[in-house]
């Protein structure tokens, strides 16, 4: 009768754990990857809508359209709630702009994607009413995004192939 070699049968079920093991790392590596691109997909979704109902919203009603285009030109062309409720949609173009920025700075959001995104900004800060705006409400956005305002966005030349429809 034969004898059992335990060291080989320990060797085996040693080997065989192992490969278990990186086997189950290189499944899970690739579900993370896989998860990893499905949230930046998702984001990319989500700004992108957010900036389709921010432009839609601006462009649909005569009223809005014209306030808009009042208080771009120069914020004191508008008076009372006229000034205020050009306020609050400029605040809310740069609440979408920090959000973009936060997930661009997180990875989530494509960077070429923000690069456009950021010259475009960068000529909507060159119209008068829209960096009064900032001027004026600044305070309410990170201290991250404010940095970024200050010094890469105001601070940029306008870009002419980003140029704003009509201005």
């Amino acid at each position: 009768m034969e004898t059992i070699n335990w060291e080989a049968v320990q060797a085996i079920s040693e080997t065989l754990g192992l490969l278990i093991v990186v086997g189950s790392l290189i499944y899970v590596g690739l579900e993370v990857r896989q998860n990893a691109k499905a949230t930046r997909a998702a984001t990319m979704n989500n700004i992108m809508s957010n900036w389709g109902e921010a432009y839609r919203g601006l462009s649909e009603s005569e009223n809005v359209g014209t306030l808009i285009w009042k208080g771009v030109q120069d914020v004191n062309n508008l008076e009372g709630a006229d000034r205020w409720r050009f306020s609050v949609q400029i605040v809310a173009l740069f609440h979408n702009y920090q959000n973009a920025h936060y997930q661009w700075s997180l990875g989530l959001y494509d960077a070429g994607a923000w690069a456009a995104q950021s010259k475009y900004l960068a000529n909507l800060m060159s119209l008068a009413g829209v960096h009064s705006v900032w001027e004026e409400r600044s305070v309410m956005f990170s201290k991250d995004f404010q940095d970024y305002m200050e010094s890469v966005v105001i601070s940029a030349s306008v870009d002419g192939n980003y140029s704003l429809v009509g201005a």
